[in-house]
This record gives structure tokens, sequence and C-alpha cells, in this order.
């Protein structure tokens, strides 16, 4: 039966099992004497714990802890090496009897952590320019693949020429891809409700990684600092904590001496301050550091076909029929776990706790290793096989973009029946919906009573980087600027490139912006060399109309897919811009192409 529990100004709907007949006992060696340490040594633990006779205790019920943080009865903190749930009345410890027991816990801390500031102060010998680069501030514009660090500069060049910006690519899959994603389907293993993969490394390339420990030490002072000074460290540990419990990282006993033998990669926090982040700080691991003549991890593994055409095509589909469902997977790389202890040491980090320098490890994927969308989006494909019959077949296999579903529908009573279905799938393979929305009714209200449906402040929900007002059905762009201009190329094309718009929603205006940028190329202005008058001038009239971009909105809905539509399309060509398009009825889909104007192209 399912429970509505009020809690706050919402009420949420809770799966209870009730049986008259529930006779449950676990016998634990070693638990009373554990519970009594702790309150000889002073610890407040809580009035509700049960009796505990002859190490055994009975078990009255069962709630998890995913549900307890829902209703927001408990806190997570650190209690001697390992956590605690902190109830009104007292601690809930969390673990193994062992992390409890004061005769492990003193062993425990001298294996897991070491002085921090004798570390710090041992290996503070590193090129500042490595640190820097880990800690380079990203961009505030959607990167469908921000989480991998590269230059910056590279990626928006490459952005801005590529032909999967618009959802043209090669669809055939090579011999080498093929035998890769073969070898990596045999490897998936599905054993106590999760999956388990042998990541598809260069065997050859991997032998060259660096360890990186000093690079990963400093990059932690820094963070440390920063965050501090901001009274965020805590926060930002919790985050690991949590992890922890879950199953997520683990500690492991590694030795100053030792460190080299382990790939340490370095984190930093990323602050999402936006309405729309169900978390605002999280951290981001940096797999792409190259040390001097040695790859970084990110170029030593297969990262899968390509994922561009996947976004472009769903937002071709998202403009389509009068229903919407948003939803994305929680923690989903966090729930594809590594098959090996090999895998996991490429994925040690350091942690401050305390006073301590304290390792950990990574039993699952992680967020910033190039390889984890194209697992993802691999394995969900995988399991999901598993349900031919399933009615949320077609839309879970063809509407996800990494984590992000996507889906558009004309009948609101057939969308209620995939969602229900989908979540149901979804989540007998540990990948549970969450934050999810719509602009139909129906779908609200039963996202409401599943305490999955995200609420915030903004309007607008973050759909593969548009602004989606789910009120009015309209599109947005998604800028935040500074409201100053250039005066440099590389200026000018960060701010150019800063709006994000496959769809080509704004092209008549940001086209001006990519013609500047030819002219600059053609001849051969150097990438910070300050600009003419005249060309600042200039851009300073195209920056003013790209400023106000963001008060524009577009109908998301052009064109319902049970009505047969004729395509027609015009294309003319020119020497700077060539244009293609579509037009029927309501259905209106510019694209035009800007290419740096380093030769000259004629066409007969």
């Amino acid at each position: 039966m399912n429970l509505f529990v009020k809690y706050s100004e919402s009420e949420i709907e809770v799966p209870f099992l009730v049986d008259n007949d529930l006779d449950l006992d676990f016998h634990l060696p070693g638990l009373r004497d554990c519970f009594d340490s702790l309150t000889r040594n002073g610890h407040t633990l809580s009035i509700n714990i049960p009796d505990i006779l002859n190490d055994t205790v009975k078990v009255h019920g069962l709630l998890g802890v995913d549900a307890l943080k829902v209703l927001g009865l408990v806190e997570l903190v650190e209690f001697m090496v390992r956590n605690a749930l902190r109830l009104s009345e007292g601690l809930v410890p969390f673990g193994s009897i062992s992390n409890f027991r004061l005769d492990y816990v003193s062993a425990a801390n001298e294996a897991c952590g070491c002085n921090y500031s004798q570390i710090i102060s041992s290996y503070s010998e590193c090129p500042l320019t490595y640190v820097y680069y880990v800690l380079e501030t990203k961009s505030n514009f959607f990167d469908p693949f921000e989480s991998f660090v590269e230059s910056s500069v590279d990626r928006k060049l490459e952005r801005m020429f590529s032909l999967e910006e618009f959802g043209i690519s090669e669809d055939s899959v090579s011999n080498f891809d093929a035998n890769k994603l073969k070898d990596f389907r045999n490897s998936i293993n599905y054993q106590d409700g999760s999956y388990y993969v042998d990541l598809p490394w260069d065997e050859n390339k991997l032998a060259s990684v660096s360890s990186n420990y000093r690079v990963a030490l400093n990059v932690l002072n820094r963070v440390v600092d920063r965050l501090s000074k901001q009274n965020l460290y805590r926060e930002y540990v919790n985050v690991f904590l949590e992890q922890e419990v879950e199953g997520i990282i683990e500690r492991v006993n590694v030795r100053p001496e030792n460190f080299h033998e382990f790939t340490w990669i370095p984190h930093r926090p990323v602050i999402k301050e936006d309405n729309q982040s169900t978390t605002k700080i999280r951290p981001v691991f940096n797999c792409s550091l190259r040390m001097g003549g040695h790859p970084p991890i990110n170029d030593c593994v297969y990262p899968g076909v390509n994922l561009f055409t996947d976004m472009f095509d769903l937002l071709l589909k998202f403009r389509t029929d009068h229903h919407v469902l948003l939803a994305d997977v929680r923690k989903a790389f966090l729930m594809i776990k590594l098959k090996t202890e090999k895998d996991q040491n490429r994925f040690c980090f350091f942690l401050k706790l305390d006073d301590k320098i304290v390792c950990f490890r990574y039993k699952t994927l992680i967020f910033g290793f190039v390889a984890s969308p194209f697992i993802l989006s691999f394995i969900i494909k995988h399991y999901v096989e598993k349900y031919p019959d399933a009615p949320s077949k077609e839309m879970l296999l063809n509407n996800f973009y990494v984590d992000n579903l996507i889906k558009t529908h004309n009948s609101p009573e057939t969308f209620l029946n995939l969602y229900n279905d989908a979540r149901q799938v979804m989540s007998e393979g540990n990948f549970h919906l969450r934050s999810c929305n719509s602009n139909s009714e129906i779908l609200k209200s039963r996202m409401k009573k599943d305490a999955c449906y995200f609420t915030h402040d903004s309007p607008y929900e973050k759909v593969l980087g548009y602004l989606y007002n789910t009120t009015e059905d309209h599109l947005h762009l998604s800028l935040d600027w500074e409201e100053k201009a250039a005066n440099t190329k590389r200026g000018i094309l960060s701010q150019n490139s800063s709006v994000y718009d496959p769809l080509s929603l704004c092209q008549p205006v940001t086209i001006k912006g990519r013609l500047l940028l030819s002219l600059l190329w053609k001849n051969k202005v150097h990438w910070d060399q300050p600009l003419s008058i005249y060309v600042q001038d200039a851009w300073r009239r195209i920056f003013k109309e790209m400023l106000s971009l963001n008060t524009l909105g577009f109908p998301r809905f052009v064109m319902d897919t049970t009505i047969n539509l004729d395509l027609i399309i015009f294309c003319d060509a020119s020497l700077t811009v060539y244009v293609f398009q579509g037009e029927q009825l309501i259905y209106y889909l510019p694209k035009p192409r800007w290419l740096p104007q380093i030769r000259e192209l004629y066409f007969p």
C-alpha cells in the first residue's frame, strides 16, 4: 500500500509493506559491545535505537535512507572514521560495526589518514601551470561536453566549424568502432541490481599515464582554502560522504611512499547558482591533465561513438507534438560500477577530513571521464532491450541524451501510461528518474504524487542548452554575459560562441559575429592583439544586438507528427554564407553555416 506523508507544503507518496506476520531478527556479533562502548565514551546515541539482546535486534520496519532524506528528517554527519545519521534525539551510527568499535578506530585512523599540513608541505613542489589548468573557471554557457577539460579555444572553434553541430555526421560505424563496441558489450555484467563494466582502455597508452599525485594534492590545497573562505567546504565534503554511504566511493589505505603506484585525479567544485540545479555544489574531476610527455587518462580510453547527432535529433523531436515529458536519471554515471580493482585504482583522489589527508577511490564511473557519457548511453540501451514488450521501450531507447529523457506526445493519457511504465522499468535496473516536469497538468499531478516533480523559483527548465517555459511552451536562449564587448579576436570568439543555438533560432544576429571573425582571420589578426577602433565599433553594435537575444521567445511546438507534411527545401550559395531551409506551413528551420576564410571558395 502507499501512504501520503505530509511534509512542508507538499505530500509525498511513500510505499509501505504491511504484514502482520512479519518476524525478522538480525544477529550481528559484537553489536551490543559496540553500543555499550560508544555510550561509555560519551557519544549521544538516539534514544530510539532498539533494545539489543545477545547481539540480536528485532526488525519492526524498514525505511530507506533516500526516503528519510526526502522527508528532511536526518542529516549525514562525520562520526569517528565513518558516518552517522543525526536525528533530533541523537545519532544513529551508519556502516560496519568495526568502524565504530574503539579498538579498531585508532588503527583505522592511522591507516586511512596522514597529517594534512605535513603531506601538503612535503609535496608542495609542483608546476603551478598544471594546478591552474585544473582550477580554470569553466564557461557559463552550455557546452554538452563541458566536464571534459581541454583548451577552451579549441573547443569553441571545433564546435563552430563542425558539421556535427548541425546534426550532420557519418552514419556508418567503422570496423574499429564495431569491434570496440562488441568487446565492451561482452564485458558487461549485471549483478545484485547493478551493472559492472570493464573500461575500454588502450593498454599501450595507459602504461604511460602519470600518477599525478603532486598536482592532485596541490589542487586540493587550493580548493580547501577557497571553499573554507566561502564556508562551503563542509557542504563539498558532504557530497563525498553521501557517496561513501551509497557505496560509490571507498577509502583506501595508501601510505605516502606508495602514492606513485596509483592514479590520482584532481578535483574541483562546480557551484551552480541557477534555480534549476538539483545539486548546488558538486565535484568535477579532471581526467584530461597531461603531465609532460605523459598522456592524460582521457586519451587512453575508447570514447565511444558520436553523441552530438543524437542531441540534435532530440532537439528536433522536442519541437513536435503538444505535450512534453522531461526527466533525468539520479546520479546516472555513479550507478554503473567498475568491475576490477585495477580500474578503480585509476580513479583515486584525496580529501581533507579534519586535519587528515584521506585517500579514496571510485567504484563507479565519474563525471569528467570522457567515456562516461558513451558507457551510460550504451548501458541504458542494453538494459532496456531486456523489456521487449514494455510500452515505454521505444521512448527509453530513442529519447535519452546521456542522462536526460526528453519526449513529446499528443495524448496526455497515453503519455501518463508511458511515464508510469518508464519509471517502473528504469527503477528495476537501479536507474531512478527524477527532476521530472511537463506542460501537461495530468503528468505534473502524477509526478508530484511520485515525489519526483522538481520545483524551483524559475519559470524555465533546462533542455539541451535552451531554457524552456512549461507554462508558455516557449524556448529561450540561455545567456549570462557581462555587458562589456570584447576588444580582441580571442574575446570576440568567446562571446560569439557563447550563444549556444544549434536550432539556429537566432542566426540572423549571430551570423554577423561569425562574419566579423572571418574577416579578422583573413587579415591574420593575432589572438590577443588589440583591435582597431573600427572593428571594435562594429563588434560593439553586433554585441548590443546579441545582448537582447534573451528577451526573445520561440514557440516550442512547430509540427504535429500525426499529420502528413511535405518538406520543401531551398538553398543558395555564397562566398561567405550558405543557407538551406525547409518550409511547410508552421515548420521552418534555417541553417546558416560559416567557415573561416582561410582560402577562397568558388561555386560553379
